[in-house]
């Protein structure tokens, strides 16, 4: 029984260690190795993690029929406006943009008890607006 007693405040220290950062064990962006995300990601880079991790919730049908698939000034006049993304639009990815870096960075997004995007993907992310957002409909 001795050992045990001994043994506890050693396992509850490894349930801290093992547990308390934030719950996802992921280092804010400030301290992740520079080297964990590329410098320049592409908008297929940022577009792959959106898909995996966001459009099962964040994918809406949009009725434009515009000529140029969906890339006019006016879409993205009007998608600046909503507040629910569609996540598997280009354009709406780009108007977002900002938002959706606030929302992966503050783990607000994804919600609840769904597994939170790596540090490395935030960053990705991060980069990627921070260069201007290349994408195919800019």
């Amino acid at each position: 029984m001795i050992g045990a007693k001994r043994a506890l405040p050693f396992l509850l220290a490894v349930v801290v260690v093992a547990f308390g950062c934030g719950g996802s064990g992921e280092l804010p962006l400030d301290q992740v190795d520079p080297e964990a995300a590329p410098a320049d990601p592409t908008y297929d880079q940022v577009f792959a993690i959106l898909h995996n991790r966001c459009v099962s919730c964040h994918a809406g049908s949009n009725d434009d029929d515009d000529d140029d698939g969906g890339y006019s000034a006016s879409r993205l006049r009007a998608t600046a406006d909503d507040t629910d993304p569609d996540l598997t639009d280009c354009v709406e990815i780009v108007a977002f943009a900002g938002d959706i870096v606030t929302e992966i960075e503050n783990n607000r997004m994804p919600p609840g008890a769904m597994p939170r995007l790596t540090s490395a993907q935030k960053l990705l992310i991060r980069r990627w607006v921070e260069n201007g957002t290349p994408a195919p409909c800019n």
